[in-house]
């Protein structure tokens, strides 16, 4: 039996700071909030205004690098132009992309944890507005490709 003497770092939770990227990327069913839209309570660079009394769904939301300690400051989401997250039988992991800025998974830091993370073993979802591209380990074709508009999509 192995004796430990010396006390454990004691890590310190992350907070948001300045990046406000769940804010435009994610929808807030509370508020009607559409994904791809920045919320009205939203000061870019501060964060939200009603911070103490932000809907539920925005206090139960951690993105992955809030989560991570080990993440350095280039995954922060506001640096990343994404909001990495797990999904919710965590078996996997969703890629918001900004809808602002070109679609691009396929190359770049973001290129690099998308390739990691499926040849490890794990489906990826990324989310670039009404897009959704789904990345399956060992799947021999291309990704499925779904465009939602309102309760239709169109398959590639």
């Amino acid at each position: 039996v192995m004796e430990h003497t010396e006390a454990l770092p004691i890590i310190q939770p992350r907070s948001c700071g300045e990046c406000t990227m769940c804010c435009r990327i994610m929808g807030v069913p509370e508020l009607s909030k559409a994904p791809g839209s920045l919320c009205t309570d939203c000061s870019v660079g501060s964060g939200c205004n009603r911070y103490d009394t932000r809907p539920q769904s925005c206090r139960d939301f951690a993105c992955m690098w809030l989560q991570s300690p080990g993440m350095s400051i280039d995954w922060r989401p506001d640096k990343l132009k994404a909001v990495l997250s797990c999904t919710n039988d965590g078996e996997g992991i969703v890629v918001f992309l900004d809808p602002a800025r070109p679609m691009n998974y396929e190359s770049g830091k973001i290129g690099e944890f998308v390739k990691k993370t499926v040849s490890g073993g794990l489906r990826v979802i990324v989310v670039h507005g009404k897009i959704r591209k789904l990345l399956l380990p060992g799947a021999p074709c291309s990704p499925v490709t779904r465009a939602f508009s309102g309760d239709r999509y169109s398959q590639d």
